[in-house]
């Protein structure tokens, strides 16, 4: 900690000062983790979806009342709405699946919440199959900074990692005439 005579605390103020920003980061760590915990929980409830609809044929009014069902379930223990836990479900899936890295940062309380949806954002407009490449070095960024500075950098690697150049899909074509 930075030393404290500029703004005048006394030793004993110092060291309660100390104490309050460990307790904090302890509970942030703590928090964190539970989080990261849940998501996993949530996945396994996509997963029970997923188990419940093998071998049913692919109707899709069939498949929501399924998810729906296990969402109206948690959602009462969660005091939630059943709607509220789905896109939760939906969420928590593709994190497990597609964002690992991401998730074990969350769980061992390096990076938080709002890193965690930065990384989301970004990787959204990548093919699922590039995702893991994306997040191995998303969850380093995420690390090193606030969830409030890393999307720019975030939304750079993930067109650096996409399989099109975004600036060539975004340009109109040339015409060889011209």
């Amino acid at each position: 900690m930075h030393s404290n005579t500029v703004v005048g605390f006394t030793d004993s103020q110092t060291d309660t000062l100390r104490s309050l920003r460990d307790q904090v980061a302890a509970f942030d760590q703590a928090i964190a983790a539970a989080e990261a915990a849940r998501m996993r929980v949530l996945a396994q409830a996509a997963d029970l979806v997923d188990d419940v609809l093998t071998g049913v044929s692919a109707r899709e009014r069939q498949a929501d009342m399924v998810l729906r069902t296990v969402a109206s379930e948690i959602a009462v223990a969660a005091r939630l709405s059943d709607r509220s836990l789905q896109r939760q479900i939906g969420e928590a899936a593709t994190l497990v699946g597609d964002y690992p890295e991401t998730l074990a940062s969350w769980e061992e309380g390096r990076i938080r919440r709002g890193h965690v949806r930065a990384v989301q954002d970004a990787g959204a407009i990548l093919p699922a199959a590039n995702r893991h490449e994306f997040d191995r070095s998303a969850a380093e960024i995420c690390a090193e900074d606030t969830a409030g500075r890393v999307g720019p950098r975030l939304r750079v690697l993930a067109e650096q990692v996409h399989p099109i150049s975004m600036r060539n899909a975004t340009m109109p074509p040339t015409r060889p005439d011209a």
